[in-house]
């Protein structure tokens, strides 16, 4: 019985790990936007889509593309990796996905020019920083809602406080080990 509810304890860790990094998915998502302004200069990453001598629809970078023959709407089909959608007011965002980031570019075309609107990138870094951050976010919960369940007893309180020292420490030398480890690994 102590072995099922040990199991269903890591169950729920894990699903509210699992919750938290979903929820900071969109402020991750957020702080990796970029909004300009009317003649504000893109980012260098910034793509658009353009048609080639050939017919084809090609994605280019914003610096190359402005004195090209521009897509103005969206092909209602797109590939895989890489989209161009039509908005609703007009503008069109280009979707691209690589193998560990993907980036949005949100733009419209206004007077034979391009205007920028937001560029987006997010990537596999985005990603573990949400992780970690998550499993803090839980750690910490973890503790507060330890304190207020032994709120009463002062004694409870201070082996406990006991207890999570030992653990901050041992946590703190596991990861000077490793870096330490990694160091002379590589350096010989």
């Amino acid at each position: 019985m102590n072995f099922v509810k040990k199991l269903l304890q890591i169950f729920v860790a894990m699903m509210v790990w699992c919750v938290l990094v979903g929820l900071m998915t969109f402020p991750m998502l957020w702080l990796g936007t970029t909004h300009y302004a009317a003649h504000d200069t893109p980012d260098t990453q910034f793509t658009v889509v353009i048609v080639n001598e050939q017919g084809a629809e090609i994605p280019v970078k914003w610096h190359e593309a402005q004195h090209a023959n521009w897509v103005r709407y969206a092909p209602p089909d797109c590939e895989a990796d890489s989209c161009l959608y039509q908005l609703p007011d007009g503008s069109l965002k280009y979707h691209d996905d690589a193998p560990l980031q993907f980036t949005e570019s949100h733009y419209r075309i206004v007077d034979d020019r391009i205007e920028p609107i937001a560029f987006t990138v997010y990537n596999f870094g985005d990603s573990f920083l949400q992780m970690i951050l998550a499993f803090v976010a839980y750690k910490i919960g973890k503790y507060g809602w330890a304190r207020w369940r032994l709120r009463g007893s002062p004694d409870e309180l201070y082996v406990y406080h006991q207890l999570v020292m030992y653990k901050i420490k041992l946590a703190l030398l596991t990861v000077m080990m490793l870096v330490v480890l990694f160091w002379v690994v590589e350096k010989f």
